[in-house]
């Protein structure tokens, strides 16, 4: 049996999570496939798998590669992307915050020759970890503590082959993203 259509596979992960923690997968192929197939590595703990969506745990911090299947009657495409499993930070407890914790997170310029700046805004004095991963590393290239603040204005000026790079922000309240390219 033959057939016109495509397939397109594809999904959403973040690119950095904790050891210990949820991880959210989505499939964003379109059309979405006839059958999916995820592909896991052995360490990958199966937390849920709801329609397009599947939520792992990793228990050891490394690198590891996770890959979508999509087929079309008896054809199929593969779609692989990596995802670094970090340690979590253990940063002192601050009570209760209002939500959202943290504020504002922004570098710049970006992209950037490796001169850069992060400004932070939380809601409350806290301790925030930053650290900078390559795509593909588990090994901070860049790991800074900065205590006792409610907003930090932080300078970066490292020397990093042209790529893309993560920094990581960590706060006792949670964590987020940013994507920093390196010209």
């Amino acid at each position: 049996m033959q057939s016109n259509v495509g397939i397109n596979s594809q999904f959403l992960i973040s690119t950095q999570a904790f050891a210990e923690e949820d991880i959210i997968l989505i499939n964003t192929s379109n059309p979405i496939s006839t059958n999916v197939q995820w592909i896991l590595p052995n360490e990958a703990q199966i937390i849920e798998e709801i329609n397009e969506t599947i939520t792992l745990r990793f228990d050891i911090p490394r690198a590891y590669e996770i890959t979508l299947r999509s087929f079309q009657g008896n054809c199929f495409q593969d779609y692989t992307k990596p995802v670094i499993v970090g340690e979590a930070r253990d940063l002192p407890d601050i009570g209760d915050a209002d939500a959202p914790f943290l504020v504002d997170f922004v570098s710049y310029p970006n992209p950037t020759t490796g001169v850069f700046h992060v400004d932070i805004a939380l809601q409350k004095e806290a301790t925030v970890s930053l650290r900078l991963f390559g795509l593909m590393s588990n090994v901070p290239l860049d790991d800074r503590q900065v205590h006792n603040a409610s907003e930090y204005k932080l300078d970066y000026n490292i020397n990093l082959a042209p790529g893309i790079y993560f920094l990581l922000l960590e706060t006792v309240k949670g964590s987020e993203i940013r994507k920093i390219i390196i010209e």
